[in-house]
């Protein structure tokens, strides 16, 4: 059997030949996808060969579902792949068709994909609870191979953006308390002045720059071995990916850094008549989930709780 390498070096091929190549795709996810560390797979089986199918009376035919992975969690992942060329996309209506397919009998639903978002599929993610798997984003980190910087034409922004943000909050504790005192002194709040000095940066970066591998490359230089790093995020489909950034960055550092990576979006919990409709069997998983998992990768209506800002 080729290994991941060799496998994706063709892939990589096809795609520059305009030629999308799905069953090469899945061929890599069934055969590989135990070897993606953040993607904690415990086993990986092709529609027709998974054994749920028969134990619970599902068609031949896959409807959407190509692969079924079990996570080493216990959890049961629906999978489809979607491999386009250089400039093809997943649309919405792609996302949606999957996530209908994959209501019951599955805790997740993953879109593996060599190709970025369409129009609109980002809300269609969200709305869906599907989480976004980039294959070759993530294949570094599978092969403990470096990340070519001299290669990324943003490098040199982001190496900026790490430096100052590093250096502002590494500022001395004396400079911090000077500045809280200046603060305190403009708003006329004396209250200010009692306060523990705590250093803080606002780094603002458009789209596509790479502000997810820039915080990863901040909390590598911040966080010491056994440290926790606590990351927020504005919408439920960026918990996942930011997870698996951060892990990348402190595996490939050799570090020791745990992280913990919240949704602050106050609706990611609202439940639509779809999700109303979750099965009894469902319910009885979320109730006998281990407390102490990951559920970074989870649709929010599945965790029966609701997401705060904080």
């Amino acid at each position: 059997m080729p290994d991941l390498k060799t496998r994706l070096a063709e892939l990589r091929q096809s795609i520059a030949d305009h030629q999308a190549d799905g069953p090469l795709l899945e061929t890599i996810i069934a055969e590989h996808s135990a070897e993606f560390p953040t993607w904690e797979v415990a086993r990986c089986w092709r529609w027709p060969d998974w054994p749920g199918r028969v134990n619970h009376g599902l068609p031949l035919g896959d409807d959407g579902i190509d692969l079924v992975a079990e996570t080493t969690a216990g959890r049961t992942v629906a999978i489809q792949c979607k491999a386009r060329s250089a400039t093809g996309r997943v649309t919405p209506t792609d996302i949606q068709k999957f996530r209908g397919a994959t209501h019951t009998h599955f805790d997740e639903a993953w879109m593996v994909t060599t190709s970025e978002h369409g129009s609109g599929a980002l809300a269609a993610l969200e709305r869906y609870g599907v989480v976004w798997k980039d294959v070759f984003g993530e294949a570094a980190a599978a092969l403990d191979e470096p990340v070519d910087d001299a290669a990324d034409p943003r490098t040199a922004m982001q190496n900026d953006a790490v430096r100052r943000c590093v250096a502002a909050l590494k500022k001395p504790q004396a400079d911090l308390a000077e500045y809280w005192a200046a603060e305190a002194r403009e708003a006329k709040a004396p209250g200010l002045t009692g306060l523990t000095p705590i250093s803080r940066a606002k780094l603002i970066l458009p789209c596509g720059t790479g502000k997810t591998r820039t915080a990863a490359r901040i909390i590598d230089e911040l966080a010491g071995d056994g440290d926790t790093a606590i990351i927020l995020t504005p919408s439920i489909s960026l918990v996942g990916q930011t997870r698996a950034a951060v892990l990348a960055q402190l595996r490939r550092a050799g570090r020791t850094v745990a992280s913990l990576v919240v949704c602050s979006d106050r609706t990611a919990a609202h439940v639509t008549e779809n999700d109303a409709a979750a099965t009894e069997a469902a319910a009885d998983r979320r109730a006998a989930a281990d407390p102490t998992k990951d559920t970074g990768q989870l649709h929010a209506a599945e965790l029966g709780c609701h997401a705060a800002s904080g």
